[in-house]
Order: C-alpha cells, then sequence, then structure tokens
C-alpha cells in the first residue's frame, strides 16, 4: 500500500468550498477522529491567530491507491525575535488542541497500517524539503496505540468509557467508595447554600457562552496564573462553532450564584472535557466535582457514550477514569549549521530565566 502526498500551500485552494467539503466529509467520515480538526474549529483557531495574513499553511492530503485519503492540516510557526527566527512546522492549533491525528482514519486496523504509511512518506518527503523550515513537530498522536518505530511517548489522555454501564446510577456505582461519598457529602453541603441547578448553553445563545466562558477563564488564571487561552480565543470560538452544536458550555448554580463553568465540546457519541473551572471560595465544597457530576448525569440523557479527559494527568481524571490513551509522536530538526545556531540561541532566555530566578532565590 503506498499513498502520494499533495501539499497544499495557499490559503485560496483551502477555504475553496470544493476543498473545505473534502475536508468535512473526510472529517464525518473519520471513526477516531478528533473534533478539534473539524474545519469550523480548526479554522476559528486560524482567526485567532490572526487569519491568513498572519499564518502560512502546509496541508499534507495523502491519496492511497484504493482510493482513500488522509489529511493533516498543518501551519508554519510565525517566526519571532524571542525564538531566534526559527521557522517549525507543527499541526494546526498545536498550542491549544490536544490531538493531532490525521482526518480520515478509522478503527479498522488496515486504516491503522494506512496512518503509519501516510506518517513515513510524510517523514520522508519532508526531510527532502526541511531546508524551507527549522523543524517539524507531531506530538500530539492519539490512535496509534503503542509506541511505534519512529514515536516516542509524549503524554498520555484518560478517559472514562460508558458502554458497560446502562444508566448514570450504575455508573456512579462503579466509583471509588470515597469518591462516592465525597459528591454526596459536597451536595448536600452546597445544597444548603442554594438550589444546585446545571444550565447548558443553547446553540444560539452566543452573549451567555461568552459569559460562561469568561468567568471560566478568570477563575483558570486566577489559580493558575495567565495562559495560553485568551478571552479573544473563546470568543473566536463560541462565535464560529457554537451554531454548529460542537461546543459544550455548562454552568453549574447554586441559587443564584455561579460556581462553577466548563467549555468543552461534544461530537456524537463522545464528550471532550476541555477547559473547567470552579469558583476559588467555595474550593471546600468541590463545585468542580459536582459539575461533572451534573454534567455526567446529563450526558447519559444525550447518548453521549465516553468522556475524554484530554491530555495530563491530573489527580482528579483517576476519579473518574479507568482507562488512559498514550499520546505519540516525533520531532524532525534541520541539521544544518544554520539551524543549529538558531535553536541554542533561542535557548538563551529560557537558561537567562532560570539564571534569574536562582539570584533571586539566593538573594532571599
Amino acid at each position: 500500500m503506498e499513498c502520494a502526498i499533495k501539499w497544499l500551500t495557499d490559503w485560496r485552494e483551502i477555504m475553496a468550498p470544493d476543498f473545505l467539503r473534502v475536508w468535512t466529509d473526510l472529517w464525518m467520515a473519520s471513526e477516531r477522529r478528533n473534533v478539534f480538526f473539524h474545519p469550523k474549529v480548526a479554522l476559528s483557531w486560524l482567526a485567532y491567530r490572526g487569519g491568513v495574513k498572519n499564518v502560512k499553511p502546509l496541508f499534507a492530503l495523502a491519496e492511497f491507491q484504493d482510493g482513500n485519503r488522509l489529511l493533516l492540516p498543518m501551519v508554519y510557526l510565525r517566526p519571532s525575535w524571542k525564538r531566534a527566527y526559527l521557522t517549525d512546522v507543527v499541526p494546526i492549533g498545536y498550542d491549544l488542541f490536544d490531538y493531532c491525528d490525521p482526518v480520515g482514519e478509522t478503527n479498522d486496523e488496515s486504516d491503522k497500517c494506512r496512518t503509519m504509511i501516510f506518517l513515513s512518506q510524510l517523514w520522508k518527503e519532508f526531510d527532502q524539503v526541511i531546508t524551507r523550515c527549522d523543524a517539524l513537530s507531531i506530538t500530539r498522536l492519539s490512535g496509534c496505540g503503542s509506541p511505534v518505530e519512529g514515536l516516542v511517548k509524549t503524554d498520555v489522555a484518560p478517559y472514562c468509557s460508558l458502554d458497560h454501564h446502562h444508566s448514570y446510577e450504575a455508573f456512579f456505582s462503579s466509583l471509588k467508595k470515597k469518591h462516592r461519598y465525597d459528591i454526596r457529602r459536597s451536595t448536600k453541603e452546597l445544597s444548603e447554600r442554594g438550589e444546585l441547578k446545571l444550565k447548558v448553553v443553547p446553540n444560539d445563545d452566543e452573549q451567555f457562552a461568552i459569559d460562561v466562558a469568561l468567568r471560566m477563564l478568570a477563575a483558570r488564571n486566577a489559580k493558575y496564573g495567565d495562559s495560553v487561552v485568551s478571552g479573544k480565543y473563546l470568543r473566536n470560538l463560541i462565535r464560529d462553532v457554537l451554531p454548529s452544536g460542537l461546543l459544550h458550555v455548562s454552568v453549574l448554580t447554586c441559587g443564584k450564584e455561579q460556581v462553577a463553568w466548563h467549555v468543552g465540546f461534544v461530537d456524537g457519541r463522545k464528550l471532550y472535557w476541555y477547559l473547567p473551572a470552579y469558583s476559588e471560595k467555595l474550593r471546600s465544597y468541590s463545585p468542580g466535582k459536582l459539575h461533572l457530576h451534573y454534567v455526567a448525569m446529563q450526558v447519559f440523557e444525550l447518548g453521549i457514550r465516553e468522556i475524554d479527559f484530554l491530555r495530563g494527568e491530573e489527580s482528579y481524571k483517576d476519579q473518574w477514569c479507568e482507562a488512559k490513551r498514550i499520546l505519540l509522536g516525533r520531532e524532525l530538526l534541520n541539521v544544518s549549521a544554520a539551524s543549529r545556531f538558531k535553536r541554542t540561541l533561542s535557548r538563551i532566555p529560557v537558561r537567562l530565566s532560570y539564571l534569574k530566578n536562582y539570584l533571586l532565590a539566593r538573594g532571599s
């Protein structure tokens, strides 16, 4: 089985109705698709990044002899002085998307083989044109199973399968005893302050969704500090994706007070737990845990059979998840003297930051 890769480097060709239809059809046909590479979600990230004038595309469309196709949407990282003007190629949404599997994959074993053939061909062809950039970095492949030749483990993504449970009550009884006790206790204690309600934002209520998203962002920034997620990104995401039904925006209220928020995705039978946050002043009541409890109750009514907690091994995920996906990746580096020199320069700000922190620590 062989494939030929067509490289798309012009946004006019990518944005043309015919190609957008191909992209959408491939995504719809993918059994192992990820919501991040849906055209609406991916192009919302593009708009957040300044649109076609600020981002240069490098889409790889693989065409196999049997007529099957796979698509990997990639872009050039915009060079900056902070990174010594390195020019890297990365999957679209590299800084905000959790998965980067090619569009068009299915669960069929031959398709897993097809994906590896595509990636192998990608490495070969990219090796021939790598003089145009400094690196190719693909680090969040979730559908390859165990580590294979050329790919290394980069992260894990816990998930909760609901297939073996006919109801939320059955699922709830499968959780650890302490976790069930904590949920019951927190529900009772927080309910004494006001009635608990889950509100899921309708697909046509953009302003309510933005309000929930910005409250979520403020709570996350207050807890973790400023992150790569921004208000502009969330506004673009809601504007472009909410009407399609792919966004799942919800808030848990206690009386008239909002106590927990979440901006995520829903695709068919899967819910993506993407950006949750809760009120720190009510932390002792575990509002984040209760929010997820109420959302999990709702997903059974919607026919959702998996909650994907995405990248990261935060401890709270272990309370809900019994399995983890291994994320794989690979980085190809341009070994020219110029690229090696730029990579060395790019490390200087990091080392200066370490030195600054070390001197401040000694001074205190």
